[in-house]
Order: structure tokens, then C-alpha cells, then sequence
């Protein structure tokens, strides 16, 4: 079972892990416009010799069918990832203008605390716990009322 912190944790992980999850969806993206555009798609036989014998050849009918299935795995791990992307979007958009700017700081723009202290105006600690109530809100978001602490009035809601 999963304790407080593991969500709390799992939470930090996808916010320092997004900027690597939109590199990763941009890259398969690329490489999914090259291969529907540079890789064989399909043939006409309108008489056209495409062999000694007129008929494809299996190793060429082989590799467009190996094309056409990593072109679909391609695009289920860009629909995964995108998911996962919006996701996390749709969490901070939840959060108020100050404690997402402070997470988009620390997590996303790997700021220190000290800076991002002067650039919100706030005390260190202030900015701590505005972070942590962040995250918090955030756990609700991505693992549902589970996350919520055990000691919490709201788990009588859901037990």
C-alpha cells in the first residue's frame, strides 16, 4: 500500500518528468511524419511490373507491414505520453496563480528556493508550504481520494 509520501513523491516525479515527456512526444512525433512520409505505404498492380513475375515480393511486402506496425505503436506511445502530458497540465490549471507559478519554478524550471522566494514575495517558508499544498492537491488529481492523508476528515467521505 502506498504511504502519504510515496504519493507526494510520485507527484514530484511527473512534474520533473514533463519536460522530458514533451521532448519524448516531439521526438515521436518527428519520427512518425518521417516514416508515413518517407516509407512505403502501399502499391497499385495497374500493369505495372513490380517483379520478373508481376507480384510483390515477400520481403517487400514484409517490410511494409513491419512499417505499418511500428507507425501504430508509434502513434499509441504519442497517445499514451500525450495523456500523460495533459494530465499534468490539467492539475496545475487547478492550482491557484501562485502555487503553480511556484511549482512550475522549482519543478519545471529547477529554480532555488531562494529565487523563487523574491519572485513570488514570499517568505521561504511561506513558499514551502504553498508548495506542499500544491502537491497535495495535485495527489488528489493523478491517484484520486486514496491519496488523501488517512488522518483526513474527507477520508469519512471516502472510506
Amino acid at each position: 500500500m502506498m504511504t502519504e509520501r510515496d504519493y507526494y513523491k510520485g507527484v514530484e516525479h511527473l512534474l520533473y518528468s514533463l519536460p522530458f515527456l514533451r521532448a519524448y512526444a516531439k521526438s515521436k512525433e518527428e519520427e512518425l511524419s518521417y516514416m508515413e512520409h518517407d516509407n512505403l505505404q502501399g502499391m497499385s498492380y495497374d500493369g505495372v511490373s513490380t517483379s520478373q513475375t508481376f507480384c510483390i515480393k515477400r520481403e517487400t511486402e514484409d517490410t511494409a507491414l513491419g512499417n505499418l506496425a511500428r507507425i501504430e505503436g508509434i502513434k499509441k506511445d504519442i497517445k499514451r505520453v500525450r495523456s500523460k502530458i495533459n494530465a499534468i497540465e490539467r492539475s496545475l490549471d487547478l492550482l491557484d496563480d501562485t502555487q503553480r507559478e511556484i511549482i512550475e519554478c522549482k519543478y519545471l524550471l529547477k529554480m532555488p528556493l531562494d529565487t523563487i522566494s523574491d519572485r513570488v514575495h514570499k517568505s521561504k517558508n511561506q513558499v514551502m508550504r504553498d508548495n506542499k499544498t500544491a502537491i497535495r492537491n495535485m495527489q488528489i488529481s493523478f491517484f484520486g481520494p486514496k491519496a488523501i492523508d488517512k488522518e483526513s476528515p474527507l477520508n469519512h467521505i471516502w472510506p
